[in-house]
């Protein structure tokens, strides 16, 4: 073989070992980016698995509106459905974005013609065939997320397309351009992984996710950097808000388009009145400054047993309060919840008191109120000034059976009482008849 043979052959070799390489690397970033990919839905599932509120109830408000935004052109989020659900699997509230859905599959456009809540039942039973199209994520049991495996195929596509000119127009060197291509996007990568790990996990809410450019990986940062973003500021204003108005009522505000707006509802609840008797500086004899630091110093433990249970606490008066289960959100049990938290403020109030004596401090015992019945919960005021409040019946009954109590008493009513009746011990004691009551009403001691 001449020499200018063996040279175009060797030529030869070295461009199809070039383009085998650069196909080989391509195919490994491709890979790679998909594998990325479907991490990020992992990392994203996660984060919207832990948002929460108050007694440990799925903020499904909180996760609706990535949903709805999920196929606009500058988000590449993919988020199809959410669905929370029980322990059985039956789903509780729903939520898809209908124009992506339809867009998957023909099929699927036909589909979503029956109605929403029609698919999204489809889906919770099984009914509607997910292979290759979509991928459903399941989170602490009661979160199901369905992404789109389209979009990993249009980003792998896109990759192989700018793979294939740069080969086309770089053979001899195309293998090296590749390897070259393939780091600068893993490194991108690399780093938005770092990020969004050390979102998810909590370490960084507030750090802005930095990648530059226009391409597909530039929308997912963004659109992840986005759902930081609204993270952070929900956190922000928990950790600012939640001292003035408990936490149960900021996740209201925030779960609402309209704050002040916010529609007055009634239901039943169960209201605890609590008083420390003498804490008053006419009846303690303290100055106005030292009777706060006396109230602060019982108050501090008696509000966090009723917080802890559950309890918001919505009046707040010098040494008396006004706690409430059943409002801002729902309680299953409301009066086995609110008589297990006024044992436990009792509990509380009573240690304090000892540490009072042993400071030569005043020794206080509460008296407490508690009443089932109607109450409407709401804003109170105007857009210069508002409080979310509760009021009605049950918060009226609870506040004349704490004034009933004697220190160290707490007095239910009987339609409080009856939900407990053999599992805390409670006698009859004298009834409740205040002025303009046409008659009595029948109440307990509870024991213990």
């Amino acid at each position: 073989m001449s020499p200018s043979a063996r040279t175009v052959l060797l030529g030869a070799v070295l461009v199809a070992v070039g383009c085998g390489g650069g196909i080989l690397v391509l195919h490994q970033s491709a890979t790679r980016i998909e594998r990325e990919l479907l991490r990020g839905e992992a990392a994203l599932a996660r984060v919207l698995g832990t948002t929460e509120r108050p007694g440990g109830e799925l903020d499904f408000d909180g996760i609706r509106p990535f949903v709805e935004h999920s196929d606009r052109p500058d988000v590449s989020l993919g988020v199809v459905y959410a669905m929370e659900v029980d322990r059985s699997g039956k789903m509780l509230r729903g939520a898809i974005n209908p124009r992506l859905f339809a867009s998957i599959a023909p099929q699927y456009r036909r589909l979503i013609l029956e109605g929403r809540d029609q698919v999204l039942r489809e889906l919770a039973a099984g009914k509607v065939e997910r292979a290759g199209r979509i991928r459903e994520l399941a989170v602490g049991g009661r979160l199901k997320l369905g992404f789109d495996l389209a979009r990993i195929d249009r980003e792998v596509r896109s990759l192989y397309m700018s793979g294939g000119v740069v080969l086309g127009c770089f053979l001899l060197v195309g293998a090296a351009l590749v390897v070259l291509l393939s780091r600068w996007s893993a490194a991108p990568l690399a780093r938005l992984a770092r990020q969004t790990n050390a979102v998810v996990v909590g370490e960084d809410l507030h750090g802005r996710i930095e990648v530059t450019g226009s391409g597909p990986l530039a929308q997912v940062a963004r659109a992840f950097d986005q759902v930081r973003a609204e993270l952070a500021d929900k956190v922000d204003a928990r950790e600012m808000l939640g001292p003035y108005l408990g936490e149960g009522v900021v996740s209201r505000i925030l779960g609402e388009a309209s704050p002040l707006e916010m529609p007055a509802e009634e239901r039943a609840v169960t209201v605890l009145a609590l008083g420390l008797r003498g804490l008053s500086t006419v009846e303690s004899g303290l100055a106005p400054g030292e009777a706060l630091r006396m109230t602060n110093e019982y108050l501090a433990p008696v509000i966090d047993a009723l917080v802890d249970r559950a309890g918001a606490v919505v009046q707040l008066c010098g040494p008396h309060l006004v706690a409430v289960w059943g409002f801002p959100t729902p309680n299953k049990e409301p009066e086995r919840a609110a008589i297990k938290a006024a044992l436990a403020a009792r509990a509380a109030a009573r240690q304090e008191g000892r540490r009072q004596a042993a400071i030569g401090g005043m020794v206080l015992d509460p008296c407490v109120g508690i009443a089932s019945g109607r109450a409407v919960g709401g804003n109170l005021g105007s857009a210069r000034r508002v409080t979310y409040t509760v009021s009605g019946g049950a918060v009226e009954l609870a506040g004349l059976i704490e004034a009933q109590a004697q220190p160290g008493e707490i007095l239910v009513n009987e339609a409080a009482f009856d939900k407990i009746r053999g599992v805390v011990n409670g006698t009859a004691c004298a009834p409740l008849m205040a002025e303009g009551m046409e008659e009595a009403v029948p109440l307990y001691r509870l024991e213990g």
